[in-house]
């Protein structure tokens, strides 16, 4: 995790050196992921008198025009509307990621899951006891459990700037491993000091979280951990791991 903060310095001074006079809007997100995988890019999002085009930003204005596609104006003014007013708070936020779980999914333990050393209870047992416990209060705090300490082994990093003509840019950054990259940090204008940007308040934007994957390509493997499915599968782990415990409480 210690390099993190130099890659965010990096995607901080490339989006201001490759900055330019922005339409009626221009969306910037630039990325880098790695772990299991890796991919790193920036993605530009413009609105004007045509529409709404995104394009990567390749280096070169050949390159970029190959590559552009064209998003439903929608998908913009969900990120405007994301960015603007205040953040909502931890706990709602993650009332809303709970509630975006299907509980009898997450209840539905896999038999083939096998512990070491192997559960005392049987596999039916296991399962009465998982549907038992997972309330809709449960569920809420497995995923705060989720949010508060997750640690992955892969690293994401990304920043989200825009630009609006008569405004002055506005820029959002995030390296949480958590469920859709929450919490954000809001840049200082001009700022690329590690240091300074750590200790930029938290802001829970899920809005934010999910404009920016409207708005990204599909097949983007650093977008899973926006989905619903993601948080829903880490729930699901740990909740297994419990019940091949007998319900008994683990060390953590």
């Amino acid at each position: 995790m210690q390099r993190i903060p130099a890659v965010l310095s990096g995607l901080l001074l490339s989006a201001a050196v490759g900055a330019q006079p922005p339409p009626a809007v221009r969306i910037t997100v630039a990325y880098e992921w790695s772990g299991w995988g890796h991919e790193a890019g920036t993605w530009i999002i413009e609105r004007g008198h045509d529409g709404v085009d995104r394009r990567q930003d390749v280096g070169t204005t050949q390159d970029s025009a190959d590559r552009v596609h064209v998003l439903p104006a929608s998908a913009v003014d969900a990120l405007l509307a994301a960015t603007d007013g205040p953040a909502p708070s931890r706990e709602s936020v993650i009332a809303q990621l709970a509630a975006g779980l299907d509980r009898d999914a997450v209840a539905r333990l896999d038999p083939t899951v096998r512990s070491f050393p192997a559960a005392a209870c049987t596999y039916a047992v296991q399962q009465a006891w998982v549907r038992r416990v997972l309330t809709d209060e449960e569920l809420r705090r497995r995923v705060e459990q989720i949010v508060s300490g997750l640690w992955t082994d892969d690293y994401p990093v990304m920043t989200v700037t825009v630009q609006q003509q008569g405004r002055p840019p506005i820029t959002f950054f995030s390296h949480a491993q958590g469920p859709a990259m929450l919490p954000w940090k809001q840049v200082p204008a001009g700022e690329t000091d590690p240091q300074t940007l750590e200790q930029q308040p938290d802001q829970w934007r899920i809005d934010l979280s999910r404009a920016v994957d409207g708005l990204l390509p599909l097949d983007m493997g650093s977008r899973a951990r926006f989905q619903p499915s993601w948080l829903q599968r880490q729930v699901g782990m740990r909740l297994q791991l419990d019940a091949q415990a007998c319900g008994k409480p683990r060390g953590r």
